[in-house]
């Protein structure tokens, strides 16, 4: 458990530690600086590594079984996020890109890894990976520019979440050693693309990761346009994420034991649609009751479109072909989310109509809660429970 954990807690990093410092990135001296939409495009392009990587993951554990990938995994993201500020921005993008592709991988594996070593246990192991990945992104989030006016520079405050990851390598390796290569069921996860209840809870995936990662991007530039200060604004993010560990914490565990998901699904999209309305109208009026309400529905309904993802799927070897297929459908949709949001900003001059529209994606989720949490299993025959 413990070394899962510290698997987790390197799996948001390299995303969440770049947009507290995108405005020093942006004017950087030695000529990086950037416009609002090529610094969108910084945010996006991690997202579609996560898309195009996401099917491998089954393949690779396979391969090499599921101990040997996570281990390489997590050797990519530690190179990656070590070597990524040195140069230009090409390089910027490429190392973060390539440390979200294996980040996909594992945020694939991971539960499958959770599914088949603690079957009885899954639910709450999975409601503490959520959470763990939020205290994550939470502490980079609002420890990064602190660490880079302490280190001298943003280039050390992102280079040294390379740190953490060789801290987890150290702790996984001896998970490592004979790891048996596993069949995670790859003409399932074919079978799945023609299920309705499949693209369902993909696409409730998707919608939330627009909403999550346009906020990752961009609510430390909103806040800082608002008046605060970097610091201020990187611990804004920061406390709307680790609101949301307790969200994310409970939501998984607790609907788990009702009849259907439809009233946790749906329901956590309220909150999220109240903070982005706040932010968008009255940015500045209460920051900081926007933020917790954002953290508790995205922390909520994240951890639950992963237990879903488990509870949708009839057997074991179904999870990681339904995780697969989640991962790639809701990254692709996730990736333009960012980079829309920063076309938007820069044409009008305002971050309310951008807001606005990942309101309209979040009305989207609710819908698509209602759907995706309806009783029921993948694979198969996906006849709802009890049929």
């Amino acid at each position: 458990m413990l070394s899962v954990l510290a698997v987790a807690v390197n799996l948001r990093p390299a995303l969440t530690s770049v947009g507290p410092l995108l405005p020093e990135i942006r004017r950087d001296h030695v000529g990086l600086g950037l416009s609002v939409t090529q610094a969108g495009v910084l945010s996006t392009a991690p997202l579609l590594f996560f898309a195009l990587a996401a099917p491998l993951a089954p393949r690779l554990a396979r391969r090499f079984g599921l101990e040997r990938t996570i281990l390489a995994v997590l050797v990519v993201v530690a190179l990656s996020l070590g070597l990524r500020p040195w140069a230009g921005f090409s390089l910027l993008l490429l190392g973060t890109g390539v440390a979200a592709g294996a980040i996909a991988v594992a945020n694939v594996l991971v539960p499958a890894l959770i599914r088949r070593h603690l079957p009885r246990r899954a639910m709450p192991m999975m409601g503490a990976y959520s959470v763990t990945l939020a205290l994550g992104a939470t502490l980079a989030a609002g420890t990064t520019v602190p660490i880079s006016e302490w280190l001298g520079g943003w280039r050390w405050g992102l280079a040294a979440w390379g740190l953490l990851a060789v801290a987890a390598l150290v702790l996984w390796a001896p998970r490592s050693r004979g790891g048996a290569r596993v069949d995670l069921g790859t003409s399932t996860t074919r079978r799945l693309w023609r299920q309705p209840l499949a693209w369902q809870v993909s696409a409730y995936l998707g919608t939330q990761s627009v909403g999550f990662y346009c906020m990752v991007a961009w609510l430390p530039s909103i806040a800082r346009e608002s008046g605060m200060s970097a610091t201020e604004a990187g611990l804004l993010l920061s406390t709307s994420i680790l609101v949301g560990a307790a969200s994310g914490l409970l939501v998984p565990v607790l609907s788990s034991r009702a009849r259907n998901q439809q009233v946790a699904a749906a329901g956590t999209v309220v909150f999220i649609l109240a903070g982005l309305t706040g932010l968008a109208l009255a940015p500045a009026a209460a920051p900081w009751l926007w933020a917790v309400l954002l953290g508790i529905g995205q922390g909520g309904t994240f951890p639950l479109a992963l237990a879903l993802i488990v509870l949708r799927s009839r057997t074991a070897a179904d999870v990681p072909g339904l995780s697969a297929m989640a991962h790639t459908v809701g990254y692709m949709m996730a990736a333009a989310g960012p980079l829309v949001m920063a076309a938007i900003r820069e044409w009008t001059g305002s971050w309310a109509p951008a807001l606005m529209l990942v309101v309209g994606v979040a009305l989207v989720q609710l819908v698509l809660g209602c759907f995706a949490g309806r009783s029921g299993y993948v694979g198969g025959e996906g006849q709802p429970r009890g049929t």
